[in-house]
């Protein structure tokens, strides 16, 4: 292992006991990778440097409750970021893997207003994700449900919010599912970490050239 995938908390070694829902961490966690760690918060509260590592995917799966939350700072004030996540045009260039294009159906952001979304591979694959905005506030918080392809009864309530200080911005999202079966579903077979790990490198390129772009119009 390298000296990031140390992190990763293993319920075996730190509890006496697996409570519920640790035995799928714990495997999603040996699937993590130096851009991203998954960790259970019962066994191992916080990751031994108490701040958000720079460049590093958080991802933390309670496990006596049905949430995922994720953590990642970018060289950029919360104003942009905020626009990375809103705008449809940048969106579409960051959000996903490499491998993948995205199409935005819809994108209605008012309190009511629903998205859609949609990535496809090279052979044509659709993985389409849609749902409805509770909540924005600008340039500081958003909540949308999130529905995956069909599945409605697997529907859960996603919170992002943003932080800033001294020029970065910490993203934290929180995912709120119903069920634990729902939740351990969504980071089964670690695509979730690679898929979001893929998508934030991609955001730093962006936030670099909207950054450079804003200054040269100065």
């Amino acid at each position: 292992k390298t000296r990031n995938e140390g992190r990763v908390s293993s319920n075996q070694n730190a509890c006496s006991k697996p409570p519920n829902g640790s035995a799928p961490i714990e495997r999603f966690g040996r699937r993590a990778t130096a851009a991203s760690t998954i960790y259970s918060p019962n066994c191992n509260p916080r990751p031994r440097n108490r701040n958000v590592s720079h460049k590093k995917l958080d991802i933390i799966a309670a496990p006596d409750k049905p949430t995922i939350v994720t953590r990642r700072v970018v060289d950029a004030p919360r104003e942009l970021v905020f626009d990375a996540f809103t705008k449809s045009e940048l969106l579409k260039r960051w959000m996903g893997p490499r491998n993948l294009t995205m199409e935005i159906k819809e994108n209605d952001l008012r309190v009511g207003g629903r998205y859609h979304f949609v990535h496809r591979n090279s052979e044509g694959r659709e993985f389409a994700f849609h749902g409805e905005y509770k909540e924005i506030v600008r340039p500081s918080k958003i909540v949308r449900t999130f529905v995956f392809g069909t599945m409605e009864a697997y529907a859960s309530l996603e919170t992002l919010t943003l932080e800033e200080s001294d020029g970065k911005t910490t993203i934290t999202t929180l995912t709120e599912h119903t069920t634990m079966e729902g939740r351990d579903g969504h980071l089964a077979g670690g695509n979730m970490a690679k898929g979001m790990s893929d998508g934030y490198a991609r955001l730093d390129d962006l936030l670099v050239e909207v950054a450079e772009i804003g200054r040269r119009e100065r």
